[in-house]
């Protein structure tokens, strides 16, 4: 399931190209589950490994280091002004994807995030704590990004 949340003072819209991403990323949320620990653990490394050929044959490369924070960014593409930051468990309490979202905001270019976040982390909400996070951002009084929108797709 993914969420767009904008942080354009104008509604956004997504290219058929991102879509087409975010569409087959979706497909693959069973294989990215598939990765998960017995326990429940996700390692980001897996996750990116099962996606990879999948955003490579989509014209991503290798994250960028011109930005905030680097290993916030794990893909870019230049073509689609695009960045994709995969998050594990913790994306919510270590305010993981508000990071990833001040990095993706700090590359020139870059306009769009796409957020890879789990659904749950070990009985937690971890889709929903992240969502909320951004929505809190995106409306924040004073905070403006230099960022269309993050699509936030939870796996």
């Amino acid at each position: 399931m993914s969420v767009l949340i904008s942080f354009s003072p104008t509604s956004p819209v997504v290219s058929g190209s991102l879509i087409a991403v975010v569409d087959a990323l979706e497909v693959r949320r069973g294989a990215i589950r598939a990765t998960f620990t017995a326990d429940g653990g996700i390692n980001r490394r897996d996750v990116a490994q099962e996606i990879d050929p999948l955003l490579r044959a989509q014209g991503f490369r290798a994250g960028s280091d011109a930005t905030l924070s680097p290993r916030e960014l794990d893909y870019m593409s230049d073509s689609l002004l695009a960045a994709l930051s995969i998050q594990a468990g913790r994306a919510a309490t270590n305010n993981g994807g508000l990071l990833a979202t001040l990095a993706a905001a700090s590359c020139e270019e870059v306009d769009w995030l796409v957020l890879l976040v789990p659904e749950r982390y070990k009985n937690s909400a971890t889709g929903d704590a992240v969502e909320k996070q951004l929505r809190d951002l995106a409306v924040a009084h004073g905070v403006r990004l230099d960022l269309q929108a993050v699509v936030l797709v939870r796996y």
